[in-house]
């Protein structure tokens, strides 16, 4: 998260978008296969909240989530639904 708030919003602001398209991959999650990254679904939360305030304060809330991988049958649900 830190690197979200530190890097991630300063570029992003500098940019100015009018809209954000967020490609929401689950795959770093901690039950995934193929990479076990360890986020769990609250930090995928919290992600998704950074986001969408920052969609809410430069672009009028317009934000677009793009499901992508996630190889956990069972745990990328729960990650999706957190972002929602």
């Amino acid at each position: 998260m830190s690197a979200l708030s530190e890097i991630f919003v300063p570029a992003i602001r500098q940019f100015k978008p009018e809209l954000n398209i967020v490609a929401s991959g689950y795959d770093a999650n901690a039950y995934d296969p193929l990479a076990r990254i360890l986020l769990y679904s609250d930090t995928y939360r919290q992600m998704t909240k950074l986001v969408r305030d920052i969609a809410e304060e430069l672009c009028d809330n317009k934000l677009v989530l793009v499901h992508e991988g996630g190889y956990s049958e069972f745990y990328v649900p729960f990650c999706g639904l957190v972002t929602i």
